[in-house]
């Protein structure tokens, strides 16, 4: 994706968020993707020097339709932007064929912005002692953002 594609140029720290599912009738293990991710894909991305830290997390809950969850933490944002991971190899003969990764997963992805750090003035990577994730969204109703803010602060 270009930078055109983006209503506003990131900047700044930040995480990548990317959920995945193995798609039906692919032939790709689970046990391939997890070696693939852990052994292929995250250290080639840690590597660009563009992303510091990356973790995998795994559904507590097996019915829940997205088993997994990647965290990438970013310091700067614009280099995600401009494509700087593009160079990342998406493809490997683990893979039941010579397709991209994305012909055997189901990605959704997110990207956000840090916004406030609630912890102490140490640099807190997502992985120091996390041992859970609980996924959260929370909107408040119009005009509530300030409420909302002192609320979780």
């Amino acid at each position: 994706m270009s930078a055109n594609n983006f209503t506003q140029a990131w900047s700044g720290p930040g995480i990548m968020q990317n959920f995945v599912n193995i798609k039906h009738h692919t032939g790709i293990t689970e046990d391939t993707l997890e070696q693939w991710f852990d052994d292929v894909y995250v250290p080639n991305v840690l590597q660009t020097g563009i992303v510091k830290s990356a973790s995998r997390w795994k559904a507590a809950d097996t019915a829940y339709d997205k088993q997994w969850m990647i965290l990438y933490e970013v310091d700067d944002l614009g280099l995600v932007q401009s494509g700087g991971l593009k160079k990342v190899p998406r493809t490997s003969t683990m893979f039941p064929t010579d397709g991209p990764v994305d012909n055997f997963i189901e990605l959704e992805s997110r990207v956000l912005s840090l916004e406030q750090n609630y912890g102490s003035a140490r640099e807190i990577h997502c992985t120091d002692q996390v041992t859970t994730v609980i996924y959260a969204n929370m909107q408040p109703a119009p005009g509530g953002e300030a409420d909302l803010d002192a609320w979780y602060k």
